[in-house]
This record gives structure tokens, sequence and C-alpha cells, in this order.
């Protein structure tokens, strides 16, 4: 349902609360008084045990307004509170339809089995009749700065910029009570209940694009929507920060989560690696989580990790590196010029370090001179200036005179006052901008910076996109796609152990080799083909899992004679001519390994595939905990796995491959990514030593499932599916790809080049650029709900160029999908526009999108002519502009079928009515604003 109706929940113009009201309806009477306070008489009451009852509760309050059913109603409501059972409550819904009620908070949790056929009724019925739902066990919502109140908590929270979003109530209730000593206020407080509608992903999606919010913090239980989630949160951490506390860390917690919410949580470390992945910071308690959201809220985001620090007092300055030491934040060293310029105002006991001491009879001008030579040096991102405060110093004249130089250097500027705070405080809120903040005490301002610092770090890694398909590697998909559909076909979820090392043999991942044997003189004769020692195992799929816990493994057979009786006690202790049927396997036995490796890849149950990494043999008796990730991987992200293990230690004492075992990792994850039907697949062990690898045993559990590749990530992979190459008309070739973040610089190149003509289409003003975020936003997209494809040429100098671009973007708000398309003037009428349409609109089919549509400035004859052709109609008016559409069927759509398109051109082409260009003018903002936000629009196809 995307985000629709939403701002009706937040901003409703009237309202209404049903339910059965009598005198101990002591908590409706809180919220209806809440309600009251902000919208006044446009607040009604539906008692369902009649109005004017002696007994309501309501009937004294002067100017209430009660009616005996909904549809009595006087105005159409905006939102409604029912506190009713759930029985009653798929009625409630069907009577909300024929209401025209927008959204509907159920403040009523589950009380028994039965309320999970009500469950599915409601949802049912409220998706039918796109009515929103806010629960189950939901209070609701508080909007501070328009003092609205949903909740029955009597003191509001004072209005900030922080968003709070919980499943639960309670914490909500322990955050407030902390702000309210804090002082710390909040744009928004939702509580979700057990998301039956209404979840993290709608309210991040609505609020991340709100102008008052600056910082997001949630309290995450479990995630119903687990794609729609991280494709929220990976659109909006790229502009604004999201703090996350996750409950359920262990295996009780999760039960009681299970029992408290309906629906199971997945593994910790599982939801960890995710939170990472979509750019959250995570924390471990309710106070961190609101010292995150204040400074995340008020400091600017670092231009860098670089830095510098400048105090009076050589013992605060100690303590400052300490506090930033335990935060992980170093401080790097001065350059030998910056500290030769230094001399002549710090101490001789300072020795040239960082932080700079100049000691504690620094004046005004002291201070001015040395934050001026440290901003100059161009060697700081930030810099941190801690003052013990004294007659002779005037902070707000060192920060004006600062700040022009602060801002041309680029540098970020942090000061630590100390000593008389209270006269100092409403001196400190005039000074503070976008890049100037003023604490109070030291920890305030190293866990601030820590704070963006971790936010600067995963902007970095909501960038990182890995493809769905890595081309640098070789696999052979179809004899692996043959293996997991023949055992699926044969009623089989195991593999034998040959089975699954054939299946590690296609994507050419290193396995020990393999032999089938049937008797003992197989047995014999391979093993002096091999040569002692060998392996011997029981190869029956039913213990594939448990091999050395039935006594189906013997290890180090140095002779015949052992291997006899290996076979002999394996045959009698695994089932006698079972095990015989089903054959044996042999191996030579690895004994030169330095390490063992845990390796392999499970199912999450709300994350689908993960993959793992961690010590095995005996290490792991040691070294218990696995690292996790979520494919797709590539070579970084498998370095990222690799380095949250001791592996980066052990290669310093006895050294190993790590490039190689990069390698091994990505190509386990290609094998996750290709194949949905993998539940479970284990490497355990994988021996290392040195250059050689091999996975001396692999495990292989398969499911049946109806979702194709790679439907079943929760995280999309680059979609290189969609490359292509192709001919211009003159017979050069084009590269026509998915938009990727490093394509920045040629993007700005591309509207540096643009005419005046198709600058001002694309742009609706003369502006010869674009922002820095703007280009953020257009080339760092998340390909789960968006697609833009770039057109790629080398020109005469042998560069590659973009020439063009067209942009498919999901706007939540309406839930619908809007293209853009523009060219570069000099490669206008060269093919490239129609082949990016094609492309588009092939894309667009293969993702299932039904239609899809776009703005033509009234004036654009010729893009009127290029759209008709792929059968685009025109849908409706918008003053200069006309709304296109084009609905996406299974087959290609001609232009026969729109003639709405050639009598609009026709009437605009009238003498004297708009002059023609060649300009498509549409809304192409990568992640859509506010509704009714218009900010980027592209044109001019060939």
């Amino acid at each position: 349902m995307g985000i629709y109706n939403l701002d009706k929940l937040f901003t409703p113009r009237a309202i209404a609360m049903v339910g059965r009201f009598d005198c101990r309806s002591c908590k409706e009477q809180i919220i209806y008084r809440n309600l009251r306070a902000s919208r006044g008489e446009h607040v009604y009451l539906v008692n369902l045990r009649g109005c004017g009852r002696d007994d309501c509760p309501f009937t004294a309050v002067p100017g209430s307004r009660c009616c005996p059913y909904l549809t009595a109603l006087p105005e159409e409501i905006d939102l409604l509170i029912s506190s009713l059972p759930l029985a009653e409550t798929p009625a409630l819904v069907d009577d909300c339809r024929a209401a025209g009620v927008k959204n509907l908070i159920i403040t009523r949790g589950k009380t028994g089995t039965d309320d999970d056929i009500h469950e599915r009724a409601i949802v049912e019925r409220a998706r039918e009749g796109r009515v929103r739902l806010l629960g189950f066990n939901s209070f609701g919502l508080i909007v501070p700065r328009q003092g609205f109140n949903t909740s029955f908590f009597e003191t509001e929270p004072a209005a900030g910029k922080i968003a709070l979003i919980s499943q639960s109530g309670a914490v909500i209730s322990s955050i407030l009570d902390l702000a309210r000593v804090r002082r710390v206020g909040f744009s928004h407080v939702v509580s979700l209940g057990s998301l039956i509608d209404v979840d993290f992903g709608d309210m991040i999606d609505f609020l991340g694009w709100e102008y008052d919010v600056r910082c997001i913090l949630l309290y995450i239980e479990n995630l119903k929507n687990v794609k729609k989630f991280l494709s929220a949160c990976r659109s909006v951490a790229r502009i604004k920060p999201i703090v996350a506390i996750k409950g359920g860390k262990n295996p009780l917690s999760r039960e009681i989560i299970k029992k408290h919410t309906g629906h199971a949580a997945g593994e910790d470390q599982v939801y960890d690696s995710a939170l990472r992945r979509a750019g959250i910071i995570r924390v471990e308690t309710v106070p961190e989580l609101l010292s995150a959201g204040v400074s995340l809220s008020t400091q600017p985001v670092p231009r860098g990790e670089r830095l510098g620090m400048v105090t009076n007092s050589g013992g605060l300055g100690v303590v400052a590196v300490d506090e930033l030491a335990l935060l992980g934040v170093a401080l790097p060293p001065l350059s030998a010029v910056l500290q030769e310029r230094l001399q002549a105002y710090i101490t001789p006991y300072s020795g040239g370090l960082n932080p700079v001491c100049i000691a504690s009879d620094a004046d005004n001008q002291r201070y001015i001179d040395v934050i001026r030579l440290a901003i100059s040096a161009g060697e700081f991102d930030t810099l941190m200036v801690i003052m013990v405060l004294s007659g002779f110093l005037d902070p707000e004249l060192i920060i004006n005179t600062i700040r022009p130089a602060a801002a041309d250097g680029r540098v970020n500027m942090v000061y630590v006052w100390l000593g008389n705070r209270e006269s100092f405080i409403d001196c400190a809120k005039r000074l503070v901008d976008a890049g100037t903040s003023v604490f109070f005490s030291i920890e305030e301002a190293t866990n601030a910076f820590a704070y963006t610092m971790r936010y600067y770090e995963k902007l970095a890694k909501v960038v990182v996109v890995p493809p769905r398909f890595d081309r640098t590697f070789t696999y052979d998909r179809d004899r692996a796609d043959e293996l997991i559909r023949g055992a699926l076909a044969a009623g089989r979820e195991i593999f034998t152990e040959r089975e699954a090392k054939e299946l590690l043999a296609c994507y050419r991942l290193p396995v020990n080799p393999t032999y089938g044997v049937n008797t003992f003189n197989d047995a014999s004769r391979v093993a002096e083909r091999l040569g002692y020692p060998v392996v011997l195992k029981s190869d029956r799929p039913d213990a594939v899992f448990h091999k050395s816990d039935r006594g189906g493994v013997v290890l180090n057979i140095r002779t015949e004679g052992g291997l006899y009786n290996a076979w002999d006690r394996l045959t009698r202790s695994c089932g006698g001519p079972e095990v015989e049927e089903a054959g044996m396997i042999l191996q030579p036995m690895f004994e030169d390994g330095h390490y063992e490796l845990n390796l392999g890849a499970r199912t999450d149950i709300e994350f689908g595939p993960f993959l793992f990494l961690g010590m095995g043999g005996p290490m792991a008796r040691v070294v218990t905990d696995e690292a996790v990730i979520l494919p797709p991987v590539d070579r970084f992200l498998a370095r990222k796995l690799i380095n949250r293990t001791p592996l980066p230690g052990c290669c310093e004492l006895r050294p190993f491959n790590m490039e190689r075992l990069e390698e091994i990792i990505v190509r386990l994850s290609q094998l996750v990514v290709d194949f949905p039907q993998v539940r479970e697949l284990r490497l355990d062990p994988l021996i290392v030593a040195g250059d050689r690898f091999a996975a001396v045993d692999a495990k292989v559990r398969l499911r049946e499932i109806a979702v194709s590749s790679p439907r079943h990530l929760c995280t999309t992979p680059y979609p290189n599916q969609y490359e292509f190459h192709e001919r211009l008309r003159d017979g050069r070739e084009v590269f026509i790809r998915p938009i990727k973040p490093e394509d920045a610089e040629a993007h700005y190149e591309m509207i540096r080049s643009f005419s005046q003509q198709t600058r001002y289409y694309r742009f609706f003003s003369f502006e010869k650029g674009i922002t820095d975020d703007q280009m953020v936003r257009f080339t760092q997209i998340d390909y789960d709900r968006e697609i833009a494809i770039v057109a790629k040429v080398t020109d005469d100098d042998g560069r590659e160029i973009t020439i063009g671009v067209n942009r498919l973007v999901y706007y939540p708000h309406n839930d619908e999908y809007e293209f853009a398309i523009v060219i570069r003037d000099d490669w206008q009428k060269t093919g490239v526009g129609s082949l990016l349409m094609e492309k588009l609109i092939r894309i667009a089919r293969d993702r299932e999108i039904h239609s899809i549509y776009g703005y033509v400035l009234a004036d654009n004859i010729k893009m009127m002519k290029f759209v008709r052709k792929f059968g685009f109609r025109v849908a409706s008016f918008e003053e200069d502009m006309m709304h296109i559409r084009l609905d996406i069927a299974g087959d290609e759509t001609h232009a026969e079928a729109n003639p709405s398109l050639d009598t609009a051109a026709a009437n605009m082409s009238s003498p004297g009515t708009y002059p023609a260009d060649n300009t498509l003018s549409t809304d192409s903002s990568p992640s859509a604003p506010t509704v009714g936000e218009k900010e980027a629009r592209e044109g001019t196809p060939s």
C-alpha cells in the first residue's frame, strides 16, 4: 500500500473514538481530552452503548459530540481510534470503508487463538477499502509541534527534531521519561504495535522526508516486511541518520517477542548484519539511544575522519583523548610543517602533539591564531576546541571570528566550554549552526563526535551494492540446477556428501577429492591409488548432518588392514546392507592444515539466506562466535566478514592466502544468490594451509520454494542482468547499464554540457549545476524500489562518458512509478533515447510493474511523438503539463491503441498556441520527497 493515507494519520482534520464507553473508561477519557486539546470540535465519539447515558464519562464534557454509530457522523473521518475487541473489528472495518475513514488505530491486542482468524479478516478488508491500520496494541502517535496526541500520556513531550518509532508503548514511555529529564524534544512519536499494516518501512518512508525530522530512533522487536524495511532505511539513511535498539538478543527474549507480537523474530546476529548493511547505527540501551539521537540531530556530518584538538588545559586534553580512544576514535599526528608553525603559540612541554595545548593563560588572540593555523593546514575535517572559560576569554568573539575561515576550509567546529555553564547557555544557542557546535562537557562532545563518525562510516557502507552476477568468476549453473532439481524431484531435501561436493565444484569451490566405493575391494584399489592415509565415511543422506555423532567417519587410516577394520566397523554401526546400497566415500587425509574454518549459509526466519564464518576444529571451543553477512557479497564485503573473526590475527602468526578466502566467500555467496532452494549449506571444516584450501566435508539441505532469484534475498543486488551492449544509428557502440555511485563525476559532466533549454526543462531553472546532496540521490539509488539506466560511450579521447539516463522512480506516497529521460544535446537524434526507453519498459515488465507515468510539457510536440510509439496515453492535463501513462502488459503496446496522444498533439500544434520543443519534463527525484514536491525534471529524448 505504500504510505497512502499517512498524511491524514499525522494531520487529521476530523477524529473519532469508537468503543463501549462507561465510567470505567479512564484511559479513553485521557485520550479524549488530549484529542480535544488539538482538534476541538472536530473530535467525535461513537459510543456503542448509546449516547447520553448517565454512566457515560463524556456526557458532562462541554461540547462533546456523540453518535450511536459511525456512519452517522457529520463529516468524513481521517482517523478513527478503536477500543473494541478484535472479534468486532472486521465489521468495524466494513463501516470504515462505508464512511470513508482513512486510518484506524486499534488499541486492543490479541487475547486468544481465535484472534488470528480475526486478524486475517481485518487486514484483508482494510486493504480492499484502502483503510490504513495502526496496531494491534498501539496507543497511536504524538506530534508535539501540533499538540496532537492520541495516547493516554497526560504530559506531552517537548517539540524537537527527533522522530521516535517503537513497537512497544512501554518502551516509548520509558524513553519519554528520560527525555523529559534531559530536556530532549521530538518531532513525532509513533507506537506501531504488532505491525498488522503500517510498519517500520512505511514510517521511515514517510518521516524520512519530513522537513522537521533530523534523526529517526527505532525500537524493534521483529519485522514483517524485511525487504521494505531495508529498502526504506537505505533510501533515508543517506540523508538522515537512523539509530535502533533491537530487542531479542537471546532465544528466551525471542520467544517472548513471539508470544507478545504473534510473530517470530530472526537471529540477533543476522539483524546486526542487516542493520549494518542498511546504514543503521545500532545501540544497546535506552540512554544510549537518546544520546545518539540528540548528537545526530544537532551535529553536522563530518567531511572526513581527521579530528584535530586545541585546548588550554593539558589535563583535559588527556581526558578527551582517553574518552575518544574508548569510543574507537584516534587523533592523527600533526605534520612537521604545522608543528613548526605552531611553535610560537604552544608551551614547550606540549611536544607538537595532537591535541595542541596552548597553555592556561591563552587569550582570545592566541586561540584565534592557533585555530586559523590548524584550519589552513588542511589536515583536519573537524576541529574540537576545549576552553576552560576565564575572565579574559570571550568564546562568542572567538567563534564569530573563526566562522568564515572554518567555512572556507570546510572544517566542522566543535567547541567545549567548561566553567560557568549557566551564564553561557543562551549564548551557545545563538552561535550553533550547520558547521558549529557547542558543548558543556568533554563527554558530551566526544560522544557526539563518535556518533557522527559512525554515521559517516555508515554512509560509505550504504553505497556498497554487490552485483547479482559476479562475472569475474566462472560457474557451471546448469549442472548445479540439474543436481538441485533432481534431488527435489526425487523427494530428497538432503544431499549426499558426493552430491554436495559436486554442487560446490560447480561453483569452483575447493573440495578434497572424494570417491564413491561400494565394496571393500573398490575402497582398497582407490586407497592404493591415492596413497595412505585416507578417510572412510558413510554416504547415507540421512546421516550427512550427523556423521561423527553416529560413528560414520573413520579418520587417519594408514594401512589396508586399517581400512578393512574401518569398513567392517562402518558397515555394522551404520546400518549393514543399507550402507552398502548407499555406498561409502573415500578421501585423502588432509594432515597439514593450519586452520579449520566453519563456512556456510543458513536461512533466517525473517531475513532469508545469510553467510556465516567461524573457527572450526579445536579453535571452535575457544572462539564460539560466528560472523554473519547477508548476500550478495563482493570482495570488499567478504573482507569485512573476515575482519569480524580472529582470522586477521591468525594470518599474522601463520600466514595464509586471504585473497583466496575472499574469493571462496564470493563464490559461495553467488551459489546462494542463484538458488533460493538452498536452505542450508556447510563447508565444515574448510581446512586452510597457506595457499591450499579444501572443504573436507560438505552438507547441503534444500527446500521447495516458489520464489525465483533474486527475490528470495532481503537485499537487492546490483542488477547487472540489466546490462546491454547496443549500437546507435551510426553504428557506434553504446553500453546501457544501471547507474552506480561511481557515475557521479560523469553525471556532473553530462549536466554541465546541457544547453540552456535542456537545463531549464530538466531543473525548471537556469542554474548550471546541482548540489552534492542531489547527486548522491541521483547516483546512489536503492535498486529494490527504483532503477536508473545510463548510456555510456567512449569519446574521441578514449574516455567513457554518460550521454543519457532514463530513470524509474518509486513514490511510496502514492505507490506509483514515474519515468524520466534526458539525453545530452550533442547526442540527440542518434537513437539512444529510443534504446533507453525500450530497456526501461523491459525492466518495468520484468519487475511486474503494472504502469508507469510521466509529465510532458504542453509545448513538447516532439516528445509526444516520441512516447506515442511506445504506447503512452494522455491520462490528464495539469496546467501547462500533460500527465501521460503507459499500462504495461505482457505484449508490446502500439501507438494505434492510443489515439488520445495524436489528438492532444494536434490540438497543441495549432498556430499561435504553443511553440514546439523536444523536452520531456518529469519528476525524477530518486527518492521521493513529501507529497506534491517536484524537485527534479529530466528531458530531451532522441
